[in-house]
C-alpha cells in the first residue's frame, strides 16, 4: 500500500509507543503506590500530612492525564 513503510512503522511502534505504554504503567504503579503510603499514614501512623496527600492526589492527576492522552 502506498504511503506504508515497514520500517517506519517499527520505528513508530518503538519509539513513540512503547514509552507511553511504560509511562501509563508506571503512573498507575505510582498511584497505587500512594494509596498504600496513605493507608500507612492514616491508620499506622495516624499522622494527617497536608502535604503527602497532596502529592499523592497529584500523582493520581498525572496517571489520569497520562491515560487521557
Amino acid at each position: 500500500e502506498f504511503g506504508h513503510d515497514l520500517l517506519f512503522d517499527n520505528f513508530y511502534i518503538t519509539f513513540v509507543e512503547f514509552p507511553r505504554l511504560f509511562l501509563l504503567i508506571l503512573s498507575w504503579f505510582v498511584v497505587l503506590f500512594s494509596l498504600y503510603l496513605a493507608h500507612a499514614l492514616i491508620f499506622r501512623l495516624k499522622i494527617y500530612c497536608n502535604l503527602c496527600f497532596a502529592s499523592h492526589i497529584i500523582n493520581l492527576i498525572i496517571a489520569i492525564i497520562i491515560n487521557l492522552n
